[in-house]
């Protein structure tokens, strides 16, 4: 009898071990589920959770045009036709709200950008986070998946409605961009702890477009590399030295 429950205990231990391998093996670089060509969906860390009144507008979807179909949402909410739809995004002094209430945020944008309206349907100012690391994961095949690599704070007057242009990072090389056509799903957080090291080290790095209107090249340079360690966690091997030095000359703001 004894020998029989030494031999489960050590079966039980081989299968935790085993279970434990598989999940290293999930967050090794190059392959992680949903990310570069690893076949799966994105592992995610819950859902994002706006503020009580607070709304996605209709579908997110590629980036195109200016358009919102927000008055409908604020008109059923009991806004009606005197409510006028405005908001802006903040991050700091740096940053003017949009104009019409749209505003452009997020690093990348080379690959991946999204548009989605957000409407506050209450008669207070709210303050939305979209934190590092979200996914943005494409509905139809065949298309690049993105991600937020620096937390997004947008500011909404109450009854307003901002459109915001939202640039990420693309976790799929190799397959196509963005478009108008393309629908997406706000994940949740990635849980890579792969993508959880990159976004740490970028905290609080001067990353967001809104720091470059003047100076376009600096930015295009910039995300250019940044997009490169990104695919060095989901295609690649990982971030070497020479990655992990550049994010760290990076200004912080």
């Amino acid at each position: 009898m004894k020998k029989i429950l030494y031999l489960l205990l050590i079966g039980f231990i081989l299968f935790l071990s085993s279970c434990s391998e598989e999940l290293e093996q999930a967050e090794t670089p190059g392959n992680i589920p949903g990310m570069g060509n690893t076949p799966g969906s994105i592992e995610v860390m819950g859902q994002i959770t706006l503020p009580d009144g607070v709304v996605i507008d209709g579908d997110i979807k590629g980036s195109s045009e200016f358009t919102t179909s927000a008055s409908a949402i604020l008109k059923s909410e009991g806004g009606g036709d005197d409510h006028e739809e405005g908001g802006g995004c903040d991050h700091g002094s740096e940053h003017q709200p949009g104009q019409e209430g749209r505003c452009e945020h997020g690093s990348g944008g080379q690959w991946v950008a999204v548009d989605l309206t957000i409407v506050n349907t209450t008669d207070l100012e709210k303050e939305i986070i979209l934190p590092a690391g979200c996914v943005f994961e494409c509905q139809e095949d065949g298309y690049q998946h993105g991600i937020l690599i620096q937390e997004i704070f947008i500011k909404i007057m109450g009854r307003g409605a901002i459109n915001i242009k939202l640039n990420l990072y693309c976790l799929n090389r190799g397959k196509d961009g963005s478009n108008a056509t393309l629908t997406y799903q706000l994940r949740g957080i990635a849980s890579s702890k792969n993508m959880g090291h990159l976004t740490t080290k970028l905290e609080g790095k001067k990353i967001d477009v809104i720091y470059f209107r003047d100076t376009p090249e600096e930015y295009q340079n910039l995300i250019s590399e940044l997009q490169k360690l990104v695919w060095a966690i989901t295609n690649d091997n990982g971030i070497d030295e020479h990655g992990w030095n550049f994010i760290d000359s990076i200004p912080d703001l």
